[in-house]
């Protein structure tokens, strides 16, 4: 903590971020990136109690257009937290933009792939088999081979940049 000197020459300590209370601390937050909330919430443990609270969290979620995926009256609804890491990234951790759909046609919320126009745009630019060599090397990491070849089949594949054959004039 740094000192300072007050009026009268005596020493005062200034505020550290461990004394502001949890309104504050909240109101801090409301301009944050989440990544930086993560990280503001890991230095104390009132940061940790106060930050990890789910109305911040849904606010994060709201912003970037996060939704509950599989709230239901049995089982309840996931804490915000999770619903934002659910829709990382599955290969930068960048927030997700594009969920792909592996089971084809359900929404089950184990089947949707959340991947960000980067890394989107990079599988989609490619052929199978220039995929299958150079993309997502953490997915293939952590989720095996399996998860990245669906994956690789449920994204479009670029249009053919083939020659075109040229049709000889019948005379």
């Amino acid at each position: 903590r740094r000192m300072t000197q007050d009026e009268g020459g005596g020493a005062v300590r200034s505020p550290s971020l461990a004394t502001f209370n949890s309104e504050i601390l909240c109101e801090i937050a409301r301009h944050l990136p989440a990544k930086h909330i993560a990280l503001l919430s890991a230095t104390s443990r009132q940061h940790k109690q106060v930050l990890n609270a789910d109305d911040v969290w849904k606010r994060v979620c709201e912003e970037a257009g996060f939704k509950q995926r599989s709230a239901t009256r049995t089982r309840g609804s996931k804490p915000w937290k999770e619903v934002y890491k659910a829709n990382l990234c599955i290969e930068c951790s960048g927030e997700g933009r594009v969920n792909i759909n592996l089971n084809g046609g359900t929404d089950l919320p184990n089947d949707l792939v959340p991947m960000c126009f980067t890394c989107f745009g990079k599988v989609s630019k490619l052929t199978f088999s220039e995929r299958t060599r150079h993309v997502l090397p953490r997915t293939r990491e952590k989720h095996g081979k399996f998860l990245v070849r669906v994956l690789f089949t449920k994204v479009p594949m670029p249009k053919c940049k083939g020659k075109k054959k040229k049709v000889a004039a019948s005379r």
